[in-house]
């Protein structure tokens, strides 16, 4: 009876070891059979994306930064200058590069202000750990050099939940608000969200094996990767931002999120999947921006 046990719990670390590296490590990572996309439909974004690059760097002066990170680990950055004291530090999505952003840090060349494109490089995806740590290297980099800087941080999935654990930072920032599209409520929650929706298996034993071989690898746990309690004390204005169809990141977690909010705050839900609120529900996304941030970057 004990080995058959014994058996099973090492069935069920396998498993769980195989999952989490098909989710977090790049180099196992298949794009073309993960499900969040349709290809097809992320082949023609992503060539989108490509032309509008192109088109930013002949029209301005566009820069491949890199910086040491807090693990001294350089961190690279696609950066567009310009001519202002305003910063805008975009932190792209789930298994996105700088050029994912390309929609939106055209809105942001257009307004005027100095546009940083984090573009992670790293082979594994933390779900938030590495990924605020390296916006926090970018922040202090911006202060050191440019201290009458007024930035914002704006985020996608990933980028966004990154952007909203700065508020657990103790920062003297000039960090004006925080502009979060499909944030998560913690690492945890969307992993078990995730293996319910999609495999429909039992997410408590899986969760607690998951959980432990992240620590084991990263020296954090998936719960302490959390924004819940920060929301409570959050420090910065906040803009919530979430496509209501979205079947990768449950638009409840940002009513949770917004709910908590205990700083100046606004919510909106548009149309669109996944990380498509931008893109089809253009013309209602950018009018939500050019109000917030008239509101929060003036002052």
């Amino acid at each position: 009876m004990s080995i058959f046990f014994i058996l099973i719990i090492i069935l069920w670390l396998y498993l769980s070891y195989f999952i989490l590296s098909m989710v977090i490590d790049k180099n196992k990572i298949d794009i073309k059979n993960l499900s969040i996309w349709d290809y097809d439909e992320y082949i023609t974004k992503r060539s989108e994306e490509e032309r509008i690059y192109k088109k930013l760097r002949e029209k301005y002066n566009l820069e491949e930064v890199a910086i040491k990170g807090k693990d001294n680990v350089n961190i690279e950055a696609i950066y567009i200058k310009n001519k202002s004291n305003k910063w805008a530090i975009l932190s792209p999505g789930y298994l996105e590069d700088a050029k994912s952003m390309m929609f939106i840090s055209s809105y942001y060349v257009q307004k005027n202000y100095n546009v940083l494109i984090l573009n992670n490089k790293r082979r594994y995806v933390t779900f938030g750990y590495n990924e605020s740590n390296d916006i926090v290297s970018f922040i202090l980099y911006i202060q050191k050099n440019y201290p009458n800087s007024k930035i914002i941080l704006h985020g996608m999935s990933i980028g966004a939940f990154s952007s909203l654990l700065i508020n657990k930072y103790k920062i003297n920032s000039n960090i004006k608000c925080i502009i979060a599209d499909s944030s998560y409520t913690s690492a945890y929650d969307i992993f078990e969200y995730q293996l319910h929706l999609r495999l429909g298996i039992l997410t408590l034993p899986m969760m607690f094996c998951i959980n432990l071989i992240y620590r084991l690898k990263f020296k954090k746990s998936l719960k302490e990767l959390s924004v819940l309690e920060l929301m409570k004390k959050s420090k910065y204005p906040t803009l919530f931002i979430h496509a209501k169809d979205d079947d990768f990141i449950s638009p409840y977690m940002t009513e949770e999120l917004y709910k908590l909010c205990t700083s100046e705050k606004e919510v909106y839900y548009l149309e669109g999947n996944y990380e498509e609120a931008f893109i089809k529900d253009n013309q209602k996304y950018k009018k939500i921006l050019d109000e917030f941030l008239d509101k929060y970057v003036r002052r």
